[in-house]
């Protein structure tokens, strides 16, 4: 049996999601060097920074997971 090829639609539709996340991953990566750049001004910058950062790695975390879910969706439907 021969499996129905992915087509581009229906990858942008299932990755959409993990997309958006890995977006606003970088973009909080890009608040959170903004941010380091001030962090030798006190412990409250620092820990600022620390904030941006850890909510960057969550949000990669997240986009990873919605790939994945999207990868084995993908996978089955073939």
């Amino acid at each position: 049996m021969k499996s129905k090829p992915i087509t581009t639609s229906d990858w942008h539709a299932a990755t959409e999601r993990s997309n958006d996340l890995f977006q606003e991953a970088d973009r909080l990566n890009a608040i959170a060097y903004e941010l380091l750049t001030h962090a030798a001004e006190s412990p409250e910058a620092m820990q600022r920074y620390k904030n941006a950062r850890d909510a960057a790695d969550a949000k990669t975390l997240e986009g990873k997971k919605a790939w994945e879910e999207a990868r084995a969706k993908l996978i089955k439907g073939k």
